[in-house]
């Protein structure tokens, strides 16, 4: 996990900020690793100006660890069903995190 030293030092949102700047809008901030990332790291991203977040790992994690502990062991509609509705309350969680929920 990311040491509150670390996140303090990087002085976010203002690195962000100062990086777009410096590109002059020409390139996209993207966030890559944001496994171990608090919430409000993430929110601080996102002021900073970081439009994409790449958060695969992070809403896979909880399930691919039940498909890894009910595979065999409950009908497969059941383990399709129940890891759709662990992801999609991740998504959803996160997307409460970024502000994106509720928009299209």
């Amino acid at each position: 996990m990311l040491s509150r030293y670390f996140v303090s030092t990087l002085n976010l949102p203002n690195r962000l900020e100062q990086i777009r700047a410096a590109t002059k809008g020409k390139c996209t901030l993207v966030l890559h690793g944001t496994n171990t990332f608090p919430d409000e790291t993430t929110k601080k991203c996102i002021q900073g100006g970081m439009t994409r977040i790449n958060v695969n790992d992070l809403v896979l994690h909880t399930y691919n660890k039940y498909v890894a502990e009910n595979t065999g062991k409950v009908p497969l509609t059941e383990l399709m069903g129940k890891g759709t509705d662990l992801i999609q309350e991740l998504i959803e969680y996160q997307m409460d995190v970024m502000g994106s929920s509720g928009k299209a």
